[in-house]
């Protein structure tokens, strides 16, 4: 009985595991899309793009127009993002 218990138990860490790593994948293909989506609109220098992807939250702590000129004075003189550092 004992064994039996421990096999289930192992079981359903192995399963919790994986769960878990699967939600971890998804959660990473996720953000490398939207990394793609904000590299592409960087290259373009499509500020309102890059702000639309955002939520309330974020476009309500600034606003469209300071987004912007950030962007156009502080990012995209800088170039062609390279990578996404995870």
């Amino acid at each position: 009985m004992i064994k039996t218990l421990r096999g289930l138990l192992l079981c359903a860490i192995g399963l919790l595991l994986s769960l878990n790593t699967n939600a971890q994948a998804r959660q990473l293909r996720k953000t490398d899309s939207v990394f793609v989506l904000i590299k592409q609109y960087i290259v373009t220098k499509n500020p309102d793009a890059i702000y639309n992807l955002a939520d309330a939250r974020f476009k309500k702590s600034i606003q469209h127009g300071d987004f912007n000129d950030f962007l156009a004075k502080e990012l995209f003189p800088l170039g062609i993002v390279e990578r996404l550092a995870h």
